[in-house]
């Protein structure tokens, strides 16, 4: 048995998966194997696996129904059976020494999760850019964290699989959505609610391919709304309601606020959309563990502790949420309106 297993969930990625493939074979870990998911897709990314999969018998290509992001995920905590594994989008690739690194580490430590860093890559740039998963000034690079609420604050850093090692035991009863992008959202919160021992690596090891076109994770548009709504409340139903998890709470609330935000600038139709009724659901949920979020929000300036805790009050949760977003675009809008007569301003005085 392999001690280490990387999930590539596949669709419609046959430009890309050859570069993804390259990197997981050239590991300088040797003990791996690579499960390549082909998951309904209509063009020849499967082609590709088989090629490779001839050259390699550590990679093995499954074929499944389309199911989305989460049916992958879903299979994988499922069935892998190595100590560890890590997902590696097919869009994406490896340094040579990411698995060698983050596994020693994490055996060394006895870790349940490994936390490392990556880089940001653009089509057509050659440079790329490194992204600090974590504050570090926060979370100690490479110190083992045992306790709840720092465990839980790694949930504050980026929520995407990059370079993040999971020991597979942990997750056997996560649930994932069919049909539902950011499902990696719930692989995260869910890890977090369950790690006993955690670190920061703070080392880039995997390669993000940021702005590839049609990238569910960054294309923005009202549509994200739906699938982060419906990946939130899956996260959420698997939570403990106890003190124990307050700062994944936390970290939950602050979703909501993001999916209001991100409501008020792409709605173009205001509470009459098909987006809106899902955004409340999330609403009504985090107002289950409002005496848990109450006391995290005392160190809020005034005007965003009155309007988070608004949205936590009794009474209409459709008018408080309503009302929010009515803020923000408000403030948005002035804020537009002062960066044009700054602009313009400075045109004048050149």
């Amino acid at each position: 048995m392999a001690k280490v297993t990387i999930l590539v969930p596949m669709y419609n990625v046959e430009k890309y998966v050859s570069k993804c493939l390259k990197s997981l074979i050239s590991q300088t870990y040797k003990d791996i194997e690579i499960w390549a998911v082909n998951d309904g897709s209509p063009d020849n990314s499967r082609e590709v696996v088989l090629r490779y999969a001839k050259k390699d018998s550590r990679i093995k290509l499954i074929d499944k129904s389309n199911g989305g992001y989460g049916s992958v995920l879903q299979f994988g905590v499922d069935n892998i059976t190595s100590p560890y594994f890590l997902v590696c989008d097919p869009d994406d690739w490896l340094e040579e020494t990411a698995i060698e690194e983050l596994y020693n580490f994490a055996n060394l430590k006895d870790l349940d999760m490994v936390v490392g860093d990556y880089y940001n890559v653009y089509v057509g740039e050659k440079n790329k850019i490194l992204e600090h998963s974590l504050d570090s000034s926060k979370i100690r690079p490479k110190k083992v964290y045992t306790s709840n609420d720092m465990i839980q604050s790694f949930s504050f850093g980026s929520v995407s699989p990059h370079s993040k090692l999971f020991r597979t035991n942990m997750l056997r009863n996560a649930l994932f959505p069919n049909k539902v992008n950011y499902t990696d959202f719930i692989l995260f919160i869910y890890a977090l609610s369950c790690s006993k021992r955690i670190a920061y690596y703070n080392v880039p090891l995997s390669n993000y391919l940021k702005d590839r076109p049609n990238n569910s994770t960054t294309m923005v548009s009202p549509t994200r709304l739906k699938d982060h709504a419906v990946a939130w409340l899956s996260a959420f139903n698997q939570l403990d309601i106890t003190n124990k998890n307050k700062i994944l709470f936390r970290r939950m609330y602050e979703a909501v606020l993001g999916n209001l935000i991100v409501y008020s600038m792409y709605s173009k139709e205001y509470f009459k959309d098909e987006y809106w009724q899902d955004i409340l659901k999330t609403v009504i949920k985090i107002r289950k563990v409002k005496p848990i979020l109450e006391e995290d929000l005392s160190s809020e300036n005034w005007m965003q502790k009155k309007l988070k805790i608004k949205l936590l009050d009794e009474g209409s949760y459709e008018t408080t949420a309503k009302f929010y977003v009515r803020y923000i675009n408000m403030h948005n809008s002035v804020r537009n309106v002062i960066k044009k007569l700054c602009l313009n301003l400075n045109n004048e005085n050149e």
